[in-house]
């Protein structure tokens, strides 16, 4: 009897194996990984399926809208963003088609690093007058995030409307009471797709990866920096961290408002019935090492001293009062030197699961295969499509010099793991590969030809083609490539150039353990 019931099982196990391949026939490897879980959690694996890949809505407002007749009309003008020629033009009008956002000016800042992104944005908090939008992925309650919620706070007390906005997922440690805190003191607060049960929900795989901050309707802050003690580059136990972040203001601004309006849309109020039911979290380790900072930085608020708190940062993660009264005093390290702000064209990119089209993901691909000259990619997840990784190549074999700066420790290990198994390829068809070894690498950007540039928070792996709401800046400027280019080689002073004798020297079981965490690349 037994042997009966086993059999059955196996076949509607089979059966469901099958169907899940066939329904995900265009996306080949998506139905792999499936399928091989599948097989070796026999219905279970189906039944997770069914739970997690059910398709979000189609979002109506994302679709392209129809094309501004003079969009484009500036591209190529001096006046704009200086000569800009070749692909151009041609790139702009290809992603308003794609994505339906023309290229709109703008003065655009690089901020290098945490420490330069978190003085300019709370610089720009604290003059806030009517508004203030944020939406983060990882937003924690330590030494940065109490300065800035103490911010919000009192500008909510002044009669800014504040909206807040975090991830169910990045943020779930993020204390509830504090949520209520600051929803008592004047602050609408909601979370993305947050974590209740049952847990597994068609939205716990798409997470709101957006970084964005809009002050007045007339200056936003968009970028790879979330919210943490650890992007300053201070925390102990984490160490250096290389990240980029942008300050924007001017005509593109509306668009990055528009991106946050519509990702608010869906977001769920924190007072609305189960919105928030994760347990709340034990202090963490990092709260130790952070207590002392962040309570002197808010007896500094407080007492409105008018010094920003994060140009009191020592080096060692330490306050100092001399710090304080002086911020000139503050050491810096060469990366962390403010660009000057640049004009440009700006093209936002916003990549969402229930867009018609992986926003993202193509415009990769066609700044890539349209190349001339130069590609410079720096990304911290490198899980590429095949279509990515066919662009990549061939633009080698058109003459193409093509760079990817990757770090040589992720702090994600399977996504890490996963990359290794395209680096052989890669190098074979031409491309140099970089190994970041300073610290931790978190930087999302992309230099075409000197003339065009991306800087955002969607990586070039699967997740934030398919899965994530992203957001990005595709910034028509050959001052700001060239700035962009240059950090690129500040970077590469402290990596290593990946060669094939190196790839040959990992372990066999290393090689194995690289394998089978590529089977499970459209889930990383």
């Amino acid at each position: 009897m037994a042997w009966i019931v086993l059999t059955c099982l196996y076949g509607i196990n089979t059966l469901a194996v099958l169907a899940i391949a066939i329904a995900n026939v265009h996306r080949p490897m998506h139905a792999l990984t499936w399928v091989m879980i599948g097989v070796v959690l026999p219905l279970v694996g189906p039944i997770l399926y069914l739970l997690l890949n059910r398709p979000l809505p189609m979002d109506r407002t994302s679709r392209p809208r129809a094309r501004s007749s003079n969009s484009l009309g500036s591209l190529g003008a001096g006046s704009a963003s200086g000569s800009l020629d070749g692909g151009v033009p041609s790139v702009a009008l290809a992603v308003e088609r794609r994505t339906g956002c023309p290229a709109k000016p703008g003065d655009v800042q690089v901020l290098v690093n945490g420490r330069p992104t978190y003085a300019a944005l709370f610089k720009a908090l604290q003059a806030a007058e009517r508004s203030i939008d944020v939406e983060y992925y990882i937003y924690r309650d330590d030494a940065i995030g109490r300065q800035m919620t103490e911010i919000l706070k009192e500008r909510a007390a002044a009669g800014v409307r504040v909206r807040f906005m975090v991830d169910g997922m990045g943020s779930r440690k993020f204390p509830r009471a504090e949520l209520r805190r600051m929803q008592a003191s004047g602050i609408d607060c909601r979370i993305f797709f947050p974590l209740r049960f049952p847990w597994l929900r068609p939205t716990l795989n798409h997470r709101d990866h957006c970084k964005i901050v809009v002050v007045d309707g007339a200056q936003s802050f968009v970028g790879g920096i979330n919210v943490g003690y650890e992007y300053t580059g201070l925390k102990p136990g984490v160490g250096w961290w290389r990240d980029t972040h942008l300050k924007l203001t001017g005509a593109c601004v509306p668009d990055i408002m528009a991106v946050f309006e519509r990702n608010w849309s869906i977001a769920t109020p924190v007072h609305a019935r189960g919105a928030i039911r994760q347990r709340p979290q034990p202090a963490s380790s990092e709260r130790g090492a952070a207590a002392r900072p962040a309570r002197l930085a808010g007896v500094r608020w407080a007492g409105g001293s008018g010094v920003s708190a994060a140009a009191a940062w020592g080096l060692d993660g330490e306050w100092s009062e001399e710090l304080a009264t002086d911020p000139s005093s503050r050491p810096v390290e060469p990366q962390e030197k403010l660009m000057v702000s640049r004009h440009a064209l700006v093209q936002t990119i916003d990549s969402r699961p229930s867009s018609h089209v992986q926003t993202a993901h193509d415009v990769f691909f066609l700044c890539v295969s349209t190349a001339a000259n130069t590609v410079d990619v720096t990304t911290p997840y490198f899980v590429p499509s095949p279509a990515i990784t066919h662009a990549l190549k061939t633009a080698v074999a058109r003459g193409v010099r093509v760079r990817l700066l990757v770090p040589a420790s992720p702090d994600h290990k399977m996504i890490g793991l996963a990359s290794h198994t395209y680096f052989g390829d890669l190098l074979d068809a031409g491309v140099e590969i970089y190994q970041y070894q300073k610290g931790l690498l978190h930087t999302k950007v992309m230099t075409v030809d000197g003339q065009i540039a991306f800087v955002g928070a969607a990586n070039m792996d699967l997740r934030s083609f398919r899965l994530n709401f992203e957001v990005g800046e595709l910034l028509y400027s050959e001052a700001i490539a060239s700035d962009l280019t240059s950090q690129f080689e500040t970077d590469l002073q402290d990596a290593r150039r990946l060669t094939q004798a190196m790839l040959a020297e990992r372990p066999w079981f290393g090689r194995v353990t690289d394998r089978c965490a590529r089977l499970l690349a459209p889930l990383l």
